[in-house]
């Protein structure tokens, strides 16, 4: 395939690239998608921490975060071409907003009723290759991320549980192991 660069609207793809992008992803090649979202991915994180004040490793969950929703919006053929750079920035914007409010939630004590959510989006078969993923990824990854995501720990608290030598070697530690584990899943696709 010849990639034609030339609307930045629209991942810097033709629309044949888009249709060939998106056949080759629901055909299981992840090579393509990996590549132009990795291109994207920083400058994205860059306008969460520019113009919304996000805080690095806020604004590289919420990236993260998009562009796995993207993808999996990609294969079950919700999106369309048309504006999908603004698209999958105005996703990893509202996935931070929201976020936000939901911290100011939490410090309130006025805690939202769990119901289906922005997170349901994932199949059987995504999280049985994550599951995969999280199982090869070692044992210190996997304390870091399920204290951090799946038990709410503050990083500074995580610092001192894990004997890290500062808060801010701990969260290099944090984007270190979520790579792997985007590794880990996308050698498992």
């Amino acid at each position: 395939m010849s990639m034609v660069f030339k609307n930045t609207k629209n991942l810097d793809l033709s629309e044949a690239d888009f249709n060939e992008l998106l056949t080759q992803l629901q055909q299981g090649n992840e090579l393509l998608f990996e590549k132009l979202f990795i291109n994207f991915f920083k400058r994205n994180l860059e306008i969460l921490k520019r113009k919304y004040q996000a805080e690095q490793e806020d604004a590289y969950d919420c990236v993260m975060w998009a562009m796995l929703r993207m993808r999996q919006m990609l294969i079950e053929n919700k999106v369309t071409y048309g504006n999908l750079d603004n698209y999958f920035t105005r996703i990893a914007v509202t996935r931070y907003i929201k976020s936000q409010t939901r911290k100011k939630e939490f410090a309130t004590e006025t805690v939202p009723e769990l119901g289906i959510g922005e997170d349901q989006f994932v199949d059987q078969e995504t999280l049985d290759i994550l599951n995969k993923a999280w199982n090869r990824l070692g044992e210190k990854c996997r304390e870091l991320l399920k204290g951090f995501y799946y038990d709410k720990i503050e990083l500074k608290q995580l610092t001192e549980l894990l004997h890290d030598s500062s808060p801010a070697n701990t969260r290099k530690r944090k984007e270190r192991c979520l790579k792997k584990l985007q590794q880990l899943f996308f050698e498992s696709y």
